[in-house]
């Protein structure tokens, strides 16, 4: 695998994460063997943007948090992962 793209990971040890998610905890913290963008999102109800880079730290991911839809503003974001660039549409 030459790199992933992780977007809006749920934060399954969060109190509020539905019981069908939480057999998924704990989340690992190790860095994964490959480069990764991490896409948070300041309006995702299953992780915070604290949180989602709090696992791009521990996983060694590029970080970003994007997509202010509650707003109404839509983002393009290029991420380049190996050479290969791929767009992330978040829009009203």
């Amino acid at each position: 695998m030459a790199g992933a793209l992780l977007v809006a990971p749920a934060d399954v040890e969060r109190g509020t994460a539905p019981a069908a998610l939480r057999g998924f905890a704990p989340v690992p913290m190790e860095p994964l063997p490959f480069r990764s963008i991490l896409i948070g999102s300041s309006n995702d109800r299953a992780a915070s943007p604290a949180r989602a880079g709090h696992f791009a730290d521990e996983w060694g991911s590029d970080f970003t948090s994007s997509c202010w839809k509650a707003w109404g503003i839509s983002t393009w974001l290029p991420a380049t992962i190996a050479g290969t660039t791929a767009a992330v549409i978040c829009g009203a």
